[in-house]
């Protein structure tokens, strides 16, 4: 039975005044049933009108010994609401398949608008916090704590403080906190890269609020997200949905796991001095391990079990290789030259791309260049100041053209030669007098050795021509045309020594017998 605590006090003040009970059903619009029941407590323990306002809705309740929960006919068989509410966490399952199940077992049960009807009453009476509803593996929502921690430096003492992440997976309530030195992008990144590691896999969707790190702009206007969080988004193939301005309760299961936090663990660590934030995190998880395994009279079933029978099953993988944390320069102009600029260093992109706007993505050793979000060029990064990286197959053809017929192109291919190319090159290179024209002259040669496949032949022929002062190229190729730097110098020929035996006089005897002195 279950009676509104309004018509209660009207009946107690009709018998009071002696009415019947079949008027006073009648006035109040209830059963004589009901009538029944609180005119036979009455008669046992009476209450006076004067007396009825002191009772508050509880007492009086209690007090007549009524139900604050629906007592359900008995001639139907009603299911088990706690397993309906529990069923439809779990991905793709509906209220009308639970429905097909029940009334398979049950042929005389509930209809199908009963049954939805009682479910969503049951709903009703349930704690706050589980008024909202996701599916298996569908939602990871998040936060920052109000509260910070603080971390002391053990080399000077210094002081800092640092920020506390939350994220609840929406189906099981299961918790995971991390600390971060503050709300940047790439610390913002750090704490989904750590909470996907935790829970083992990636989530469908991610709610989260209006922080700068996440939302650019959320107003009638448009939706604009922040572009690095929209990368990663991408990277692990998640979705993600901003809660409205102002409006908290869009994510009232991560506002609840905030306080939980904040009360049950940072709390508890107010006391505690850490040197790390590797080590308050450690002591985080700690106490976030106890948080979800336990159990309550409310909660029978813990977290981290709840995690096990439904998120854990049904999120979505980790990708191959895990989004590697880097910095951004968004919206940068291509030069004229079609160069783009970091650290006062210049790199080239495909010279097709020169005037328009590109991304830099700035990595530990390298530096990728994006045109909507296609990647057209990528450097390893130069440690040197106002140096120049440009690749040849991001030059045009007339600019190739033009690079190979320059001086620093010809001393670039004659120190890939040998160091005596690279010297008797420089030395023509040397007389100003006929630059131009050298230079001319040895790209002429240069084609010529290619041509003739006499690559191999240069060091030697050129170290040949230094040695009897050859500077001319004609000369030069005559060289090694004729292998000329293959034949040895006379004056390098060393004279065999006499091989000393008996029978061989050798020129001093004779010089002996001629008459003729040795030193003559």
């Amino acid at each position: 039975m279950r009676i509104e605590t309004d018509k209660i006090r009207q009946a107690v003040r009709l018998l009071n005044l002696e009415y019947s009970q079949r008027e006073t059903a009648k006035q109040v619009s209830i059963s004589r049933d009901s009538v029944k029941v609180i005119y036979e407590k009455l008669k046992l323990f009476p209450i006076h009108n004067s007396e009825l306002n002191l009772f508050t809705n509880l007492e009086l309740l209690d007090y007549f010994e009524i139900s604050r929960v629906a007592n359900y006919p008995t001639r139907k068989i009603y299911p088990d609401f706690e397993y309906v509410n529990q069923e439809l966490k779990k991905r793709d399952m509906t209220l009308e398949l639970l429905w097909q199940e029940y009334i398979a077992q049950y042929a005389k049960g509930l209809s199908y608008s009963r049954f939805c009807e009682v479910f969503r009453n049951f709903q009703k009476k349930r704690h706050s916090s589980m008024r909202q509803s996701f599916k298996s593996g569908e939602a990871l929502l998040v936060d920052f704590c109000g509260r910070t921690m603080e971390i002391t430096s053990p080399l000077d003492g210094s002081k800092s403080y640092v920020q506390v992440f939350v994220g609840v997976l929406g189906a099981s309530a299961y918790t995971f906190a991390y600390a971060v030195p503050s709300q940047k992008v790439e610390h913002w990144l750090e704490c989904f890269i750590q909470a996907f590691k935790h829970i083992g896999g990636v989530p469908d969707t991610i709610i989260t609020d209006n922080l700068k790190s996440a939302v650019i702009k959320n107003n009638k206007s448009g939706l604009e997200f922040q572009k690095d969080f929209e990368d990663f988004a991408a990277h692990y193939d998640f979705a993600i949905m901003p809660t409205r301005p102002r409006h908290p309760k869009d994510k009232g299961l991560a506002e609840v796991s905030v306080q939980i936090v904040q009360r049950s663990v940072l709390a508890s660590l107010r006391n505690q001095k850490f040197f790390s934030i590797d080590e308050l995190n450690q002591a985080i998880q700690q106490k976030m391990d106890i948080i979800n395994r336990k159990t309550t009279r409310r909660f029978t079933i813990s977290r981290y079990e709840q995690f096990l029978a439904l998120d854990g099953k049904d999120l979505n993988p980790l990708p191959l290789y895990p989004y590697e944390l880097c910095t951004w320069k968004r919206s940068v102009r291509v030069s004229e030259f079609y160069r783009v600029e970091y650290q006062s260093n210049q790199y080239s992109v495909p010279y097709t791309y020169a005037h328009l706007q590109v991304d830099i993505k700035i990595m530990q050793s390298a530096i990728h260049v994006f045109y909507e979000r296609e990647k057209i060029a990528e450097h390893t990064i130069n440690q040197g100041i106002h140096q120049d990286m440009c690749l040849d197959e991001h030059m045009s053809p007339e600019h190739l053209a033009q690079k190979g017929l320059s001086k620093d192109e010809i001393i670039f291919w004659a120190d890939r030669m040998g160091s005596h190319t690279s010297q008797y090159v420089n030395h023509i290179l040397s007389q100003k007098r006929d630059l131009a024209k050298n230079i001319k002259s040895l790209n002429k040669f240069r084609e010529w050795i290619v041509d003739k496949q006499k690559s191999h032949c240069l060091e030697g022929a050129c170290q040949f021509a230094m040695e009897r002062q050859i500077f001319t190229l004609k000369r030069l190729e005559s060289i090694i045309t004729n292998n000329a730097f293959l034949i040895q110098k006379t004056s390098d020929i060393q004279p065999r020594p006499p091989t000393p035996h008996q029978n061989i006089r050798g020129a001093d005897y004779y010089l002996q017998h001629s008459g003729v002195t040795a030193h003559a």
